[in-house]
């Protein structure tokens, strides 16, 4: 074996970060497309613009969005996995979701939201008391409007402030994803009695909670919590008549 031969033996590869770096570009920007045509699917679904049981076609929706079938393959492959579309092997569509799916959800769910409450009684800093308060107020005010829009974005937003006050960043990943999965639950079930919903019940609830919260009491946030998301669970099945 020559010199030139054993120096090319002991060169060691490139690092793996200079590696990665000459790759990025290329997997960045299929990246950002998948993500954008999530996205915009994910809105879709949400809206009920695509209701459950809609059958999803890569291509139809490709043409929709002016981009190849790979990057919209790849947003719904990841909006399966968030539960929001099913696939059977041969084809995507919106999920239908059934009592034992929704039973899950909601379980789930309900075990998250309150250690984020626990947690975030333990945490929440003043400012995050003071937009909890003002949130909660401005519903009350907007219940005699009747702003059903505002009602539902208030109900989201309370929870994922809470969240994000719970410190806890891995519980504030898997709760958006599940956030997600029942609001479609919700909105698919009872769209137009969510005012209702939030008249009778989610503002008074919400009020009850943020006085735990202000009082920085963990058992008394976590229990109210439950109470407020099991109470949340009956009437979904009921309203869905599952």
């Amino acid at each position: 074996m020559d010199e030139w031969d054993e120096e090319e033996l002991r060169e060691e590869p490139p690092p793996l970060e200079l590696m990665l770096l000459r790759e990025a570009p290329t997997r960045l920007i299929r990246q950002s497309l998948s993500q954008q045509a999530g996205e915009a699917i994910k809105r879709r679904i949400l809206s009920l613009d695509l209701p459950p049981g809609t059958r999803l076609v890569v291509d139809v929706l490709a043409e929709e969005m002016g981009v190849s079938r790979t990057p919209v393959r790849e947003a719904l492959r990841e909006l399966v996995s968030q539960g929001l579309v099913t696939y059977d092997g041969n084809s995507y569509t919106v999920t239908r979701y059934t009592r034992r799916d929704v039973e899950e959800i909601f379980a789930i769910r309900r075990a998250l939201e309150v250690l984020a409450a626990r947690q975030a009684a333990e945490r929440i800093s003043p400012q995050a008391l003071q937009e909890l308060r003002a949130l909660c107020e401005e519903g009350v005010r907007r219940l005699r409007e009747r702003d059903a829009k505002f009602l539902v974005e208030m109900d989201s937003r309370f929870h994922e402030i809470i969240a994000e006050q719970s410190g806890n960043t891995r519980l504030q990943s898997m709760l958006a994803s599940l956030r997600d999965q029942a609001w479609l639950i919700r909105r698919w079930g009872f769209m137009n009695r969510l005012a209702e919903y939030v008249e009778t019940v989610t503002v008074a609830e919400h009020l009850a909670i943020l006085e735990r919260l202000e009082a920085h009491d963990p058992d008394g946030a976590a229990a109210l919590m439950e109470e407020h998301l099991l109470r949340g669970e009956q009437r979904t099945l009921e309203w869905l008549g599952l």
